[in-house]
C-alpha cells in the first residue's frame, strides 16, 4: 500500500509508486527565505529578551539545586520500583546545570566574567565538564563555521553530512544506543588540547582539565564510602545517563523532518561529486530548508530550563535561558510560517531509534539550517552581543529601591516565622478546624469578593456581605480591593503582554509572586477603568485603611477566636495566622501561575490561560481559566455543573437567600460557539497531520489507450475507479475479499463493482483508494489540449 507520486507524465513513461506503511504525512511549513538576514531576525525580537538578570540567574541556579535536592529525596523515600522516575527527574534537573553552564560560557548568566567563569566551573563539575575546555572548544567551532560560511564553502542542513570516525563505539551508537553519542562527544571533544594551538587557550584547558580529574579522585570515593556502589549508581550515574539522553534527544529530534530532504541533498551530491560537476549543479543540491521545534510538556521544560527552545545559535548564545521562552515566541510571531512544530510524541521517537544511523554524529544545534545571508552571520554574534551590552543597567542602589520591602517581608519572612511555629508549637484539634475555616472565608474574600464582585462586576450584594467580603478579602494580606482590582483588569486587558502587571509570558515564578517583590512603574503597566471603584465608599474605606485593616484580620482577629475561644493563643497565632496566610496567598497566586500552565484551552487557544481540575482544587474554584479569560464577567468559573467551583457555589447560595442579585451569566449559546470553533481547530489541525492523498485535480492525466497499452503490453495491475487510475499491484494478495475479485477489476472501470455491483465498499475501503492514485482519466481530445 502507498502513494502515487503525482509526478507529470512525459512520454507514457509513468511514475512508480512507492509503497510502505501508511503513515501520517506532517504538514509542512514554508520555506525559509533565501535572503534571510540575521538582522531581519534580531529586529523581531523585543530587545529585553537580550538583558542579563542577575536575580534572575540565581534564582535559576538556587531553583535547579530545590529540584536536584527533591529529586535524591524521591530517590531516597520512593519504593526501588519507582527508583527510575527520581532518575529521570534528577537526569532533568542536573540538565538545567548544564543550561546554566552554557550561559556562563556565553557570558549571559552575569556580565561579570569572574562570576561567570565560577560558577561556569562549579555547575558543571558534578557533570565532569572541564569549563574552559568546553568553552575554548565552543568558541574555535563558531569561529570555524564563520570562516566557512565567509570562504564561500556550501551552507550544509545541521551538518549532518557523515563523519568517518575511527571509533567503533561511534559507529556502533545507533538505533536504542543514539544517545551514547553525546557521552562520545564529550569524551573526545572536552579532555584533549591537541587541536589547540593558541598558548593561553591551551593552558586554560589543561587547568579546567585538571580541575576536573581532582574533583572525580575526591567526590567518586567519598561517595563509595558514605552511599556505597546502589547510591554511586542512583544519585550519579543513573542521572549522568539520562542527562545524555535527554541532550542527545533534544538535540537529534528536530532532525526527523528533514530525513527525506537530506536523502534527496545527499544523492544529489554524490552524483555531483561524480561527475565533477559540482559548480554546475549547485543549484540543483539544494532543498527545502525550514525551522523545526519540538515542544515537551510545560513542567518538563520547566525543569529542563527550556533547553528545547531553539532560536538561530547565532542569536540563541546571547539570549539568556530564562528569556528564550519570551524570545521564541517573538520569533514565532514573525517567522511562524517558516516553522515545523510539533510535540514529542511517540512515533517520533520512534522515528529517531530508526533513523540515527544516518544522522551526523556530531550534536549540532536544530537551527543551524538556516539559510542566512553568509556575509551577515559574521557579524551576528557581535550585533546580538552590543544589543545585550547596550542595555543600561541598574546600580546596587536602584536595584534595592526598586524592592517593594513590605511586600518582601511578608512574601518571604512570614514563611519563616510560621516554619518556626510549626517545629515548635502544638496544633490543637480545635485551632486546626479554625484554621480551615478561616482559610476558606479569606479566600473566598479574595475570589468570591475582590475578583468576580468587583473586578469584574459579575454579580451585585447586599451591603452587609460587601462589608464582609473587604474585611476578608484584606485578611488575605493581598493588597487593598481597589489596588488588587485595578492590576487584575489591566491582566485581562493585557494578557501575556508587557504591560500585564503580572504576564505569564515571563515565567512561571514571575507571574507567581515575583512579580510583586518589585515597585510597580506606572509607564510600563497597562492602564484599566476603576472609576467605579473610586465611586464606592467601602471600597475607598478599605483602600484608606487597608494596612490597619490587614493587620487585624490577618494576624489579630484569627489569634483572638482562638485565644478567646478555647485558649490557644500561640496556635492562633502561628497556625490560624501566619500559617493560613502563608497558604491562602500562594493558593490563589496559583490562579496567576499554574492556571496559566497546567491544563487545556477549550475555549481559546491563543493566550495562556488553562481549564484545569487540580488549579481549581487548590484555588476555591479559580481554576476553569480559559473559560474565565473568555467569558471573564461569568459569575461561574466553573460552566458545568459537576465541575468544582466553591466559590460558585457560595455566590449561588448568597442568591438563594436574597444576599447576592443581578448574576450575570453568558448564554450556553455563545459559550458553546468558543468550544465548538476550538473543536473544529483541533480537527482542521488534525486533518492537516494526515494523508489524504494528492487531489484529484493535481494528478497526471491519462487517456483510455495509454490505460490500456499499461494493462496489456506492460502488465500493469490498474483498474479505473471513479475516473481515476489506480495501481493494485502491492495490493492484489493483501484485498480482504480475495484475489479473485480484485483480478476481475483489473484492465477494467471497477467503479460499478466496488460501489455496490459486487460489493458496496466501506468508508475506510473509498479511503484507501488515495493511497494507489496514479492518474485522472480524460479523453483524447482534453489530453491534446493539455
Amino acid at each position: 500500500m502507498g502513494k502515487g507520486s503525482g509526478a507529470p507524465l512525459k512520454e507514457k513513461v509513468y511514475p512508480s509508486v512507492m509503497y510502505g506503511n501508511i503513515k501520517p504525512i506532517r504538514k509542512q511549513p514554508k520555506s525559509l527565505p533565501k535572503e534571510l538576514t540575521i538582522d531581519q531576525i534580531l529586529q523581531s525580537l523585543p530587545k529585553e529578551v537580550f538583558e542579563t538578570s542577575n536575580f534572575k540567574s540565581a534564582c535559576s541556579l538556587l531553583i535547579t539545586i530545590l529540584f536536584i535536592g527533591l529529586s535524591a529525596t524521591f530517590i531516597t523515600l520512593m519504593p526501588s520500583y519507582l527508583t527510575p522516575i527520581g532518575w529521570m527527574l534528577m537526569g532533568a534537573s542536573v540538565t538545567g546545570l548544564m543550561v546554566i553552564g552554557n550561559d556562563c560560557i556565553h557570558k549571559t548568566f552575569s556580565k561579570n566574567p569572574l562570576v561567570n567563569s565560577i560558577i561556569g566551573t562549579i555547575v558543571m563539575l558534578p557533570l565532569l565538564y572541564p569549563f574552559q575546555s568546553y568553552k575554548i572548544s565552543e568558541k574555535n567551532n563558531a569561529e570555524k563555521k564563520s570562516t566557512a560560511v565567509l570562504n564561500g564553502e556550501q551552507f550544509k542542513i545541521n551538518a549532518h553530512t557523515t563523519t568517518e570516525s575511527t571509533n567503533p563505539i561511534r559507529q556502533w551508537a545507533t538505533g536504542k544506543f543514539f544517545w551514547i553519542l553525546s557521552i562520545i562527544n564529550w569524551s573526545e571533544n572536552y579532555f584533549s588540547t591537541k587541536n589547540l594551538s593558541d598558548k593561553k587557550d591551551k593552558t586554560k584547558a589543561i587547568v579546567s582539565i585538571a580541575i576536573v580529574y581532582i574533583f572525580g579522585f575526591i567526590f567518586f570515593p567519598m561517595m563509595f564510602k558514605f552511599v556505597g556502589v546502589s547510591g554511586f549508581l542512583n544519585y550519579w550515574f543513573a542521572p549522568w545517563l539520562v542527562l545524555h539522553f535527554l541532550l542527545s534527544t533534544a538535540s537529534l529530534l528536530p532532525s526527523i523532518p528533514f530525513y527525506e530532504e537530506l536523502q534527496v541533498a545527499s544523492k544529489l551530491e554524490k552524483s555531483n561529486n561524480n561527475n565533477n560537476n559540482n559548480k554546475g549543479d549547485k543549484k540543483s543540491s539544494e532543498v527545502e530548508k525550514y525551522l523545526v521545534h519540538i515542544t515537551y510538556p510545560q513542567w518538563f521544560e520547566f525543569i529542563v530550563k527550556d533547553i528545547n527552545f531553539s532560536l538561530p545559535r547565532q542569536i540563541a548564545v546571547s539570549i539568556p535561558h530564562y528569556n528564550l521562552r519570551k524570545a521564541y515566541n517573538s520569533f514565532k510571531k514573525s517567522w511562524g510560517e517558516y516553522i515545523y512544530e510539533c510535540t514529542f510524541e511517540t512515533e517520533l521517537f520512534k522515528e529517531l531509534i530508526i533513523r540515527s544511523e544516518n544522522f551526523s554524529n556530531e550534536i549540532f544545534s536544530p537551527f543551524d539550517s538556516a539559510p542566512l545571508v553568509p556575509d551577515q552571520e559574521k557579524k551576528a554574534e557581535a550585533t546580538a552581543e552590543a544589543v545585550s551590552n547596550s542595555r543600561t543597567s541598574r546600580t546596587v542602589k536602584e536595584f534595592l529601591k526598586s524592592i517593594n520591602w513590605l511586600h518582601v517581608i511578608i512574601l518571604i519572612g512570614i514563611p519563616f516565622i510560621g516554619l518556626y511555629g510549626l517545629i515548635n508549637v502544638e496544633c490543637s484539634l480545635k485551632t486546626f478546624i479554625w484554621s480551615f475555616i478561616y482559610y476558606h472565608f479569606t479566600g473566598m474574600g479574595i475570589t468570591a469578593g475582590y475578583h468576580r464582585l468587583w473586578a469584574h462586576k459579575a454579580y451585585s450584594a447586599v451591603l452587609p456581605v460587601r462589608i464582609i467580603l473587604l474585611l476578608f478579602g484584606a485578611g488575605a494580606v493581598e493588597g487593598s480591593c481597589r489596588w488588587w482590582s485595578r492590576d487584575h483588569r489591566a491582566h485581562h486587558r493585557y494578557l501575556d503582554t508587557d504591560k500585564d502587571p503580572y504576564s505569564a509570558s515571563l515565567g512561571f515564578w514571575h507571574s507567581h509572586f515575583i512579580w510583586l517583590m518589585f515597585k510597580q512603574d506606572p509607564k510600563k503597566i497597562g492602564r484599566a477603568n476603576i472609576d467605579d471603584l473610586n465611586a464606592d465608599p467601602w471600597v475607598m474605606w478599605q483602600h484608606k485603611h487597608y494596612i490597619k485593616i490587614a493587620t487585624f484580620m490577618g494576624l489579630v482577629f484569627p489569634t483572638l477566636v482562638a485565644g478567646l475561644g478555647w485558649g490557644d493563643w500561640a496556635g492562633g497565632y502561628f497556625y490560624s495566622g501566619v500559617l493560613r496566610l502563608v497558604t491562602v496567598q500562594h493558593s490563589t497566586f496559583l490562579v496567576n501561575s499554574l492556571a496559566h500552565y497546567l491544563g487545556d484551552s477549550p475555549y481559546d487557544d491563543e493566550h495562556t490561560p488553562k481549564d484545569s481540575v487540580v488549579t481549581a482544587i487548590l484555588t476555591f474554584g479559580e481554576g476553569y481559566h480559559n473559560f474565565h479569560h473568555e467569558f471573564p464577567n461569568d459569575y461561574r468559573n466553573a460552566y458545568k455543573f459537576y465541575q468544582y467551583d466553591p466559590t460558585k457555589w457560595l455566590i449561588s447560595a448568597m442568591y438563594y437567600l436574597g444576599l447576592a442579585y443581578d448574576l450575570k451569566t453568558f448564554s450556553k449559546n455563545e459559550i458553546e460557539k468558543g468550544m465548538i470553533q476550538m473543536h473544529q481547530k483541533h480537527l482542521d489541525a488534525k486533518k492537516q497531520s494526515i494523508y489524504w492523498g494528492i487531489n484529484k485535480e493535481d494528478l497526471p492525466s491519462m487517456t483510455i489507450d495509454e490505460f490500456n497499452n499499461l494493462v496489456e503490453k506492460e502488465n500493469k495491475k490498474l483498474m479505473i475507479i471513479n475516473k481515476t487510475v489506480l495501481d493494485v499491484e502491492s495490493f492484489v494478495n493483501d484485498h480482504p475479499g480475495g484475489l479473485a475479485y480484485i483480478k476481475m477489476g483489473i484492465g477494467k472501470d471497477a467503479t460499478s463493482m466496488f460501489t455496490g455491483e459486487v460489493y458496496a465498499h466501506s468508508n475506510a475501503a473509498k479511503n484507501l483508494l488515495c493511497q494507489f492514485s496514479i492518474a485522472k482519466i480524460v479523453d483524447n481530445h482534453d489530453k491534446k489540449q493539455q
